[in-house]
């Protein structure tokens, strides 16, 4: 009898250290929030590249000749690492010497879906009210600036592209210029107001 009740006593002491350790949960009132900070700084605004236009070699026959381009190299390439005030990339042809396409009338036709927001990464545009857009679908080029592409205010935060295909430039050729090589410079300027 006295063999039982020792076994007993031991049981119950296995039984009540079970229950004391079950009473040491962690109360939730022990979590403690903590904060992440960043603080950002705006970079500069940079007009990166611009496109070369490319009409080939047009045999004259004496009457207007309209032409779309044959090549177009390199894009539109803007980065806007934080100024919020907007942007507006503009264009014209050199007036001068760099203008040999006098009389001929250079016309391109930007188009909104060819805007490409280009992150370096796999980030996306936050809204579509980020997107620059298209001031005007058709436009011919003189020696006066002309409004291209633009960002209102708050938006055009990132980089972008605008691509131009062959058939977004156009030359019209009268009949009375001369033969041979003619070239124009195309000023591109990236102003930090919004069209």
């Amino acid at each position: 009898m006295q063999k039982f009740v020792k076994q007993l006593m031991v049981v119950g002491a296995v039984v009540s250290v079970g229950v004391s350790t079950c009473t040491t949960l962690v109360s939730a009132a022990t979590e403690q929030p903590s904060e992440a900070q960043v603080e950002l700084t705006a970079g500069e605004l940079q007009l990166i590249s611009a496109p070369d236009f490319n009409f080939g070699k047009q045999k004259m026959n004496g009457q207007t000749i309209t032409t779309d381009a044959e090549s177009v190299k390199d894009v539109v390439k803007v980065i806007n690492p934080g100024s919020v005030g907007g942007w507006r990339v503009a264009a014209h042809l050199e007036d001068g010497k760099l203008n040999n396409f006098k009389g001929m009338q250079l016309t391109v036709k930007p188009k909104n879906e060819k805007i490409n927001y280009s992150p370096d990464d796999k980030g996306k545009v936050t809204a579509d009210t980020n997107m620059p857009k298209i001031v005007r679908d058709s436009m011919t080029l003189s020696n006066e600036d002309q409004n291209i592409i633009s960002a209102s205010e708050n938006s055009g935060l990132g980089t972008f592209t605008l691509t131009f295909d062959e058939t977004d430039a156009s030359l019209v050729i009268p009949g009375d210029v001369q033969p041979g090589v003619h070239d124009s410079k195309i000023v591109w300027s990236l102003l930090n107001t919004p069209a």
